[in-house]
């Protein structure tokens, strides 16, 4: 399936990107879709790169910077931010929408922030990011933020930081500030 990102719309296999950065206006009907990323396939490490502008679809995975990650890979995300205005369903996040990765690679955002506000129509909409369920060995989420407001549309699980987490995530020393609203069940100021 198609996916759209202002920098790539998807990667496969080995790669790494540092010191990049975007500044687009994205609108799309497809899901995986993000300012930086639409969809990583394989290992990738992103150092010192940016995405801002806007994004905007009406399908699922929607990221300020990445849309979606899923499978046995690594993702090492160090010192990175999206400044993007996020408009999605279902899996949206300021910074990526959705990430379920498999496996015993690392999988770690670190340093790395979030700035815009983000309105959603569908379940699973997060200030950073919004939905995780790890089944590796760990995910690890340090030293990040997200400032923006937060609108779940009046849908379930709306977070300031993330809209659901399932299992395996440390998040240490983060935080979010904004506005929430209008919220559904199962919201929260830092995870829904």
């Amino acid at each position: 399936s198609a996916t759209v990102g202002g920098f790539a719309g998807k990667t496969v296999g080995l790669n790494s990107f540092e010191s990049c950065s975007t500044n687009v206006e994205v609108t799309a009907t497809l899901t995986d879709v993000a300012g930086f990323v639409g969809l990583i396939e394989g290992d990738i490490t992103i150092k010192n790169c940016s995405s801002a502008g806007t994004v905007t679809s009406k399908a699922t995975n929607i990221g300020g910077f990445i849309g979606s990650l899923a499978g046995e890979q690594s993702l090492v995300v160090e010192k990175s931010h999206s400044s993007v205005a996020v408009n999605g369903a279902a899996n949206s996040g300021g910074f990526v929408g959705y990430m379920v990765p498999t496996g015993n690679k690392d999988v770690k955002i670190t340093k790395s922030y979030a700035k815009g506000n983000l309105v959603s129509g569908g379940n699973n909409t997060g200030g950073f990011i919004g939905y995780i369920n790890s089944s590796n060995k760990g995910l690890l989420i340090e030293n990040c933020y997200a400032h923006g407001n937060v609108s779940g549309s009046g849908k379930q699980r709306s977070g300031g930081f993330i809209g659901c987490v399932e299992q395996n995530v440390t998040v240490n020393n983060c935080y979010a500030k904004g506005d929430m609203g209008p919220l559904g069940p199962m919201a929260g100021g830092f995870i829904g």
